[in-house]
This record gives structure tokens, sequence and C-alpha cells, in this order.
């Protein structure tokens, strides 16, 4: 499939961190009479052109301090354009992909206006990856800094040690 500029293309979403890489694999040769694989088929050999959809994580800016905000509009979802009969063929082989029929991977729809539909998806509690970026301010997982005149937690006192190692510890 050659690239050119008038080709039509689809865009793709992606919410995967770490994006994807498209390629369409040969078919195994079947036998008709049996419906096994003839043969050994180790590993399938890729056939024209793959695509690699840019992920969530290509969203963010680095700069010397800190990541920043999304880099394209206020979605977590990166779009590429592949070709379109490419990405149509794609994925109707994998359409029972995990991350296809989860909302991970998709089809813009709506090709001259995404972020409607992004954002809608973004909504949806079926398209958690799991690997989102905590929250700092609302995560319980994020460690806290100790409050002013609080103990230590992370320093036990030594009769939590003595009751613990049942070795009494001298002051």
């Amino acid at each position: 499939m050659e690239k050119t500029p008038s080709s039509p293309t689809l865009l793709v979403g992606c919410k995967l961190p770490n994006g994807l890489v498209m390629e369409l694999l040969t078919a195994p040769e079947v036998d008709p009479a049996t419906g096994q694989i003839k043969g050994r088929l180790l590993m399938p050999a890729p056939v024209g052109e793959r695509c690699v959809l840019r992920g969530s994580n290509s969203l963010l800016r680095l700069s010397v301090s800190a990541i920043g905000p999304p880099a394209q509009g206020m979605h977590r979802y990166a779009t590429t354009r592949v070709p379109e009969e490419f990405g149509r063929e794609w994925f109707r082989r994998n359409a029972e992909l995990e991350c296809v029929k989860r909302g991970l991977v998709f089809i813009v729809e709506d090709q001259r206006n995404p972020k409607p539909e992004i954002r809608e998806r973004e909504t949806d509690p079926q398209t958690r990856t799991g690997l989102e970026a905590l929250a700092e301010s609302k995560d319980p997982r994020m460690p806290r800094a100790p409050r002013p005149g609080a103990p230590n937690v992370a320093t036990p006192d030594t009769e939590s040690m003595a009751q613990l190692t049942g070795v009494a510890h001298e002051a």
C-alpha cells in the first residue's frame, strides 16, 4: 500500500500509554477437509506495511521540572492517521482483541471533529486501562507527607519494637 497525499486515511484513537504497532499477518494455510492448520506455523509473517499508533503518553510535554498537561487537546487519547484500506482490514481481523472490544483503540467516526467522540469515550469506565497516572490530590495510594506535630510512623517507638521482637530495649 503506497501512501500518497490523496490516498484516503482513517483517524485512529489509542489510549494505550505506549501506543500500538498495527500490522497484518499472513493467514495460516488450513486443510479444508480437517480444518487443521497445515505444517508448523511458529510465527506468521507480516504482510505489507505496519503503522505505529501514538499512545496517550505521547500527549505529555516533558519539561525540565515536571510533566506538563496534554499537548493535544484536553483528552488522554492520542490520534494517528493510517491508510483507510489498511486500517479497516486491521480492525476487521482484530475485532476480538481486548483493546479493540473495550474501545482503547478505535476508529474515530467524525474525522473532522474528533474531540466530542473522544471525550465521550474518556468518561466511559470500560475504557480505563489501569495504567493512568495517579491524581496526586485524590488518590489514596499516593504517599502523604507527615503533618506537623504528628508522630513519624516510619520509625516505630521502642515500646512497639519490643512488642514485635520480644526483646526489651533499654534506653
